[in-house]
């Protein structure tokens, strides 16, 4: 499997925005007639395109298990075409075509921006917790 990152999700929202990115964020938005997603609009596409790159790797087992083209042709033409089905049908059935399922969808976007919140709060706590400190509250 790739690594599905922000450029994948961002390009997957706005295929013609301009942008740099630095540690997984965006650093510059150059596309000023395009709205810059937001990071709640880009965690759900990334949980979107990682769900489908889970679900397209049937399609990845089967190529490799199909023979080559000119060995499918060979085979239909000295055994027939039912022949040739038949052992295809094989492959097909070892790897089923694989959908997306819209509950299991939504549950993995859900996550995606439950998790977001989670940082976001983890990191105010921590900030919180360091101004705290440095004003001199003791720590009970």
């Amino acid at each position: 499997m790739t690594r599905i990152g922000i450029v994948d999700a961002i390009s997957a929202l706005h295929p013609t925005a301009q942008f740099t990115t630095n540690n997984g964020q965006v650093e510059e938005w150059h596309s000023s007639e395009i709205t810059q997603p937001t990071e709640q609009e880009i965690e759900v596409k990334l949980a979107e395109l990682k769900y489908q790159e889970e679900v397209n790797v049937y399609q990845e087992k089967r190529k490799l298990e199909y023979p080559d083209w000119g060995d499918q042709l060979d085979q239909i033409y000295h055994s027939g075409i039912d022949a040739w089905k038949a052992d295809i049908k094989i492959i097909k059935d070892k790897y089923p075509k694989q959908t997306m399922d819209a509950t299991e969808l939504q549950k993995r976007k859900d996550a995606a921006i439950f998790n977001l919140q989670k940082r976001h709060y983890e990191k105010a706590v921590a900030r919180l917790a360091q101004y705290e400190l440095s004003a001199g509250v003791k720590d009970e």
